[in-house]
């Protein structure tokens, strides 16, 4: 039998060995409620995602591929669309993004509040030009 999102089904979608419901099953437990409700975890990967809403479109425009925010931002910077010192920053805020959202117990808090100061620069900074 199989675990659906509503429950035990037999027509189910999302079995249980389904690595994405297993990749869930190991993150929830990690991230307490408080932290992804209002803590700096959970703004952090809130506003990553709204920042990955404005960069993917057009990255992807530009290769013409599906690609990855780390790819769309290499694509940006190679293009010429923002500079490698935006670019490397953008891959910073990423990499803390990853480890918050795949390790939270591994990120300490002051980097977080770092990150999503950087973030939250970068986002105006995207928006005023456009990307």
């Amino acid at each position: 039998m199989e675990r659906g999102l509503g429950g035990d089904t037999e027509n189910s979608s999302l079995s249980v060995d389904d690595r994405v419901y297993d990749l869930c099953q190991e993150v929830i437990p990690q991230t307490s409620e408080e932290e992804a409700a209002s803590g700096d975890l959970g703004h952090l990967l809130v506003e990553w995602a709204k920042l990955e809403e404005q960069l993917l479109p057009p990255a992807r425009r530009l290769t013409g591929k599906n690609i990855s925010a780390g790819e769309a931002i290499r694509a940006l910077a190679k293009r010429g669309l923002i500079d490698n010192e935006i670019a490397s920053r953008l891959d910073e805020v990423r990499r803390v993004r990853n480890t918050a959202a795949h390790r939270p117990g591994q990120i300490r808090e002051s980097e977080l509040q770092r990150a999503l100061e950087k973030l939250r620069q970068l986002t105006r900074w995207i928006e005023a030009n456009r990307i």
